[in-house]
């Protein structure tokens, strides 16, 4: 995340002329396995939980990546607020299992 990407979800705000974008930002993750069923393959993988700032809405990103390589995972993206779920159904997929983004706080 290079500090221009990071100002720029500072400053995004929906607007009412369609544009549809909300910052999400790294809130916990998980250790898993993403399947390919079409080429029969299986690698490790990140899965991230990512919430708006209010907390309300999130979204799930998964990454090809090894366990703990944080460097590789966004801290924060833009995204489209009509592809976010409301916190608690999200969030409850994420809970049994979920683990603090190491940059959130106590």
């Amino acid at each position: 995340m290079t500090e221009a990407k990071l100002r720029a979800c500072n400053q995004v705000e929906a607007s009412d002329d369609g544009d549809h974008e909300v910052a999400v930002f790294a809130v916990a993750h998980r250790h898993g396995v993403i399947q390919n069923p079409v080429r029969k393959t299986e690698g490790d993988a990140e899965a991230v939980l990512y919430v708006t700032a209010d907390g309300e809405r999130c979204t799930e990103r998964w990454y090809p990546i090894l366990e703990g390589e944080f460097e590789k995972i966004d801290r924060a993206f833009i995204a489209d607020e009509r592809d976010l779920d409301e916190s608690g159904s999200g969030a409850k997929r994420f809970a049994p299992i979920a683990q603090k983004h190491p940059e959130v706080g106590e």
